[in-house]
């Protein structure tokens, strides 16, 4: 997603010209100029529809053929998706570095970013619910999603300085499944 030179050199253009004109006003509210509103709301749909289908095939990846079958490392999306979301908002982050100011960073990245993340949120949640259904058989699915979540949390938050607690608490669902499914594997183990 990232922009050309010459987009990004007139996008900070008319932000310097319309934050200079808001400042100059005795009603300025910069915590939010229309040009940040203006490009979260435009790039965060882009970022939406370009991460869609990876939520869909991180769902649809986690249906299984044979129900008694064990989950096996890297057979699902949502390696895929996290990279994708990574890579992304990396680039997303390099676009808004090229256009707002430095103060400016931190709150366009994480506007920007919002209806994605809720995406990637509900994602996680249904993933979830999945492993919650198949628990015996699916919680190292689990296992392998907190693992790669808290590195994307990690890394982002190296890259872009921000992101980092809303992509680590989408996890939490999944985080608790999955400290519970050690003991009831003990326990299916016993029982066996």
């Amino acid at each position: 997603p990232l922009l050309p030179q010459d987009k990004l050199s007139i996008l900070r253009g008319i932000n310097n010209h319309i934050s200079q004109a808001i400042a100059s006003t005795s009603q300025a509210d910069l915590s939010s100029t229309p040009t940040q509103r203006i490009f979260a709301d435009i790039r965060g749909s882009h970022l939406e529809s370009s991460l869609s289908s990876l939520a869909q095939a991180s769902i649809s990846t986690a249906r299984k053929v044979q129900p008694d079958a064990l989950y096996k490392k890297g057979t699902n999306g949502i390696g895929t998706y996290v990279q994708a979301i990574e890579g992304i908002f990396v680039a997303e982050y390099d676009n808004i570095t090229n256009v707002f100011a430095r103060p400016e960073w931190m709150p366009v990245c994480e506007s920007t970013c919002q209806a994605s993340l809720a995406d990637f949120n509900r994602t996680l949640r249904e993933l979830n619910g999945h492993i919650q259904k198949n628990l015996l058989t699916d919680c190292f699915l689990g296992y392998e999603i907190c693992g790669m979540v808290r590195t994307l949390s990690l890394r982002l938050q190296d890259t872009t300085g921000t992101l980092k607690g809303q992509i680590y608490d989408s996890v939490k669902p999944v985080r608790e499944t999955s400290k519970t499914s050690l003991s009831k594997l003990i326990e299916d183990t016993r029982v066996r």
